[in-house]
C-alpha cells in the first residue's frame, strides 16, 4: 500500500495519457497502452466525440483511472466541439461558429464561465459512468493567466478530486485557495517530450527522463495515437501532437527499452487512484 513515505522517499511516477475521447485512434492507442500497465492514468475530454467508447471500457475495467481533461479549446481544423454548459455562448468561451477557440489567448472566461462548464463536462463524465479520479487542462488553458487559475482552483474545490496544478503555480494557489491545499499533490516534475526532439531520439529521450528523475513524485504525460487515416484528419493542420507525434509516444510507452529504464531505475508507479486513496486514508 502507498504511504506518504514512499512519496517523500521513493522515485514515484505518474504515466498519464491525454486526450481521450478526442478519436476512436487515441482511445485504442491508449485502451491498449493501460490493459498492458504501460500507462497508469488517462485524462478524458467529455465535450468530444468518442466519449462513449471510454465508458465502454471503463464499463469494462472498472479499476481503470480516468480523470477529467478539461476541456476550454479546440484546437483541430477538422474536428470541432464546443461547450457543454448551456449559456456558454454568452460567457466568452466560444468562436464565431460557437466551437471552443482554437487557442488559449483567445479564451475571454468569467470565473462562473468556467466552473459552470467545468461541472457541466463533470456531470457528463459521471452520466458516462466514468468516476474521474482527478482533474486537468487541456493545452494547459486553465493556467495561462491569474483569473483562469482562480476559476480552475474553484472549480476543483466543487469537484472535490485531486488536481493537477503545474509545480510553479503551487504558491499562487496557495494565495488563492488555501482550503483546496489537500486536493493539490505536490508533483516535483513534469516530463512532456518536446517538439525539438528528433524522431530517432523519441525513446531515448523518455528514456533519459527516467533515470533522472528526482524523489518524490513526477508527471509523465503522453500524447497516444495510431497513426491511421482518422487520426491524420482529426490531427490534420496541427504541427505538434499530430497524428505521427502520438504514435511515437504510443511506440515509445510500450518498448522494452522504456520498460527496462523502469525496472532498472527501481520506480514506483503510481495512478491517481493511488493518491486519492492516500489522501482518504491520510484524513
Amino acid at each position: 500500500m502507498l504511504t506518504m513515505d514512499d512519496l517523500r522517499r521513493r522515485r514515484c511516477l505518474i504515466i498519464q495519457a491525454d486526450d481521450l475521447a478526442m478519436s476512436h485512434s487515441i482511445n485504442q492507442a491508449s485502451f491498449n497502452a493501460l490493459e498492458t500497465g504501460a500507462i497508469t492514468s488517462a485524462s478524458v475530454m467529455s465535450p468530444c466525440a468518442s466519449l462513449s467508447e471510454v465508458a465502454e471500457f471503463s464499463a469494462r475495467h472498472p479499476t481503470a483511472d480516468f480523470g477529467l481533461h478539461l476541456t476550454l479549446t479546440s484546437e483541430c481544423p477538422n474536428s470541432k466541439w464546443g461547450p457543454l454548459s448551456q449559456h456558454a455562448d454568452r460567457e466568452g468561451l466560444v468562436d464565431h461558429a460557437g466551437y471552443f477557440p482554437s487557442e488559449v489567448d483567445a479564451l475571454r472566461l468569467t470565473v462562473g464561465s468556467i466552473v459552470d462548464e467545468g461541472m457541466s463536462q463533470f456531470r457528463a463524465i459521471e452520466k458516462a459512468g466514468i468516476n474521474p479520479t482527478h482533474i486537468d487542462c487541456h493545452m494547459m488553458a486553465a493556467f495561462s493567466t491569474p483569473n483562469l487559475l482562480r476559476s480552475y482552483l474553484e472549480l476543483v474545490a466543487k469537484m472535490n478530486r485531486l488536481a493537477f496544478i503545474p509545480p510553479a503555480l503551487r504558491p499562487q494557489c496557495w494565495e488563492y485557495a488555501p482550503q483546496i491545499r489537500h486536493l493539490i499533490p505536490e508533483v516535483k516534475r513534469i516530463v512532456i517530450v518536446k517538439p525539438s526532439i528528433s524522431p530517432e531520439a523519441w525513446t531515448q529521450f523518455y528514456v533519459s527522463a527516467i533515470e533522472a528523475l528526482p524523489i518524490g513524485l513526477t508527471l509523465l504525460i503522453v500524447h497516444l495515437g495510431y497513426a491511421d487515416a482518422e487520426l491524420e484528419r482529426v490531427r490534420s493542420g496541427r504541427k505538434n501532437w499530430d497524428a505521427a507525434w502520438r504514435q511515437r509516444d504510443f511506440d515509445a510507452m510500450m518498448s522494452s527499452h522504456f520498460r527496462k529504464a523502469l525496472q532498472d531505475n527501481m520506480i514506483c508507479l503510481l495512478s491517481w487512484r493511488d493518491l486519492a486513496n492516500l489522501h482518504l486514508t491520510s484524513m
